[in-house]
């Protein structure tokens, strides 16, 4: 399933995807400064309205088109913003926008976020766009734990759901690339967190995006707040 999401996302960023829309794009008002050949795949920027001294090493794991780091980068007058993504035609679109945008304090790097290819104590701030529900949560958050510095945070935007979805949709390509299938119940992603050193310091419940029935589940989005404990 890797392979299929992988292979999906890089046919995005080479245009090759017809009638691919998102459940959301991002409303931040700096995406609006951006260049409208960034693509942003994510469900809400969880970023917004957090307070940033502006000198902070900040990472974004599948960073896609490399809109969330472009509205980060202007948060981090003295900072630095990495962009991590598994497709290396995604990361490398990114790279080329941003370069044409003369921006100088935003890297993409070609990685996996289950095994992230940073050190330890590397990272102030790491966070993430509707990306976990795409990968192995518990893999991601043990890495997540170990590259934030002590007290670091670690922010996550995604969806979650109100019970356990059917194997048979948690296999539907099209309910795996929008960020549907892997989603969990608020409260095992809450589990997850605090079983991988992150502990929950904000949670915000915004609005309902989906329903299905006959099935009966109700997707909503979330907003993480999490500290760094171990």
């Amino acid at each position: 399933m890797k392979e299929k999401i992988k292979e999906f996302y890089s046919k995005v960023a080479e245009g090759e995807v017809d009638g691919f829309t998102e459940i959301d794009v991002n409303e931040s008002p700096e995406a609006e400064t951006a260049s409208e050949d960034l693509i942003s795949l994510g469900c809400d920027y969880p970023l917004h309205d957090i307070k940033m001294e502006g000198k902070e090493t900040v990472l974004e794991l599948g960073s896609g088109g490399g809109l969330n780091c472009f509205i980060t980068s202007q948060l981090l007058p003295k900072g630095e913003v990495v962009g991590l993504d598994f497709s290396g035609e995604m990361a490398y679109k990114a790279q080329k926008d941003i370069n044409d945008l003369d921006i100088d304090n935003i890297e993409f790097v070609v990685g996996d976020a289950e095994k992230i290819p940073f050190k330890e104590n590397t990272f102030d701030v790491v966070f993430t766009n509707c990306v976990l529900n795409l990968i192995k949560k518990e893999m991601a958050l043990d890495c997540i734990n170990k590259i934030l510095k002590p007290g670091g945070r670690a922010y996550f935007s995604e969806i979650i759901v109100n019970k356990d979805i059917p194997e048979e949709l948690r296999e539907d390509i099209s309910m795996v690339v929008t960020c549907l299938a892997g989603a969990n119940t608020e409260k095992q992603l809450e589990e997850k967190l605090n079983q991988n050193g992150l502990k929950i310091t904000d949670r915000q419940n915004k609005e309902r995006i989906l329903s299905m029935d006959p099935e009966g589940l109700v997707f909503h989005k979330v907003r993480i707040e999490a500290k760094h404990i171990n």
